[in-house]
């Protein structure tokens, strides 16, 4: 047990007097970026583990047995229908003719 403390104090010692020589030696820049890219794992780290858990985890079966989603009913389903193309008139050609004219096309809500 003895030996394993002095192992571990070993190589905190040698990591420390590593990061001074590196620290000596690099710009300030280079400094800042690798504290940037050690921050950024840093912070990825936790977010990577959350992750990791909850799609990874067994979803339990509901009361009657059935998939935990909640079910969906008939009126959550919505449906947008368009009118059919229609031959446009006289009028309403010359009003799409014209700069910055449109016509509206008119939709229905049905089933309220």
């Amino acid at each position: 047990m003895l030996w394993r403390t002095g192992v571990i104090l070993a190589f905190i010692i040698a990591s420390i007097v590593l990061a001074i020589q590196i620290g000596e030696r690099l710009s300030d820049a280079a400094m800042q970026t690798i504290a940037g890219v050690l921050c950024g794992i840093g912070a990825s780290i936790p977010v990577s583990i959350g992750l990791l858990l909850a799609l990874t985890r067994e979803r339990k079966p509901g009361p009657d047995g059935d998939d935990p989603e909640p079910r969906r009913s008939a009126r959550d389903n919505i449906v947008v229908m368009r009118p059919q193309p229609r031959r446009l008139t006289p009028a309403e050609r010359r009003q799409l003719s014209a700069p910055h004219s449109t016509i509206q096309d008119v939709f229905k809500i049905i089933d309220q």
